[in-house]
């Protein structure tokens, strides 16, 4: 799996000629759909649902509207996460710099 680092010093092998940046963010519902239309019509190019009541509901505005648990444009995917922390945070050593081991007298005091 590769790192954020290493994404960011490589975004075009993870980014399309249209794309701004590599990664993009994940959309939690705004997704056009129907009021009336039920999860299980047979059309639903027509119709688009937010999933079913448990995923979430379409809006007066017609835009989707995400229960928690769920994400995506119509809140078809569950929402989930990666526990594993594979990118360490950045620390001064990254930068190159090493602390001196003998510190000069007139310094300390």
């Amino acid at each position: 799996r590769p790192t954020r680092r290493y994404i960011e010093g490589h975004p075009d092998l993870y980014k399309e000629e249209k794309d701004a940046v590599p990664i993009k963010g994940i959309q939690r519902g705004g997704g056009r759909c129907d009021p009336s239309a039920k999860s299980g019509d047979e059309d639903t190019s027509k119709t688009a649902t937010c999933g079913d009541e448990r995923h979430g509901y379409c809006t007066k505005g017609r835009v989707c509207q995400c229960n928690i648990g769920w994400t995506g444009p119509h809140c078809l995917s569950h929402q989930g996460f990666d526990p594993i922390q594979y990118d360490q945070p950045d620390s001064i050593e990254d930068l190159g710099f090493v602390a001196p081991s003998v510190v000069p007298k007139f310094l300390i005091g």
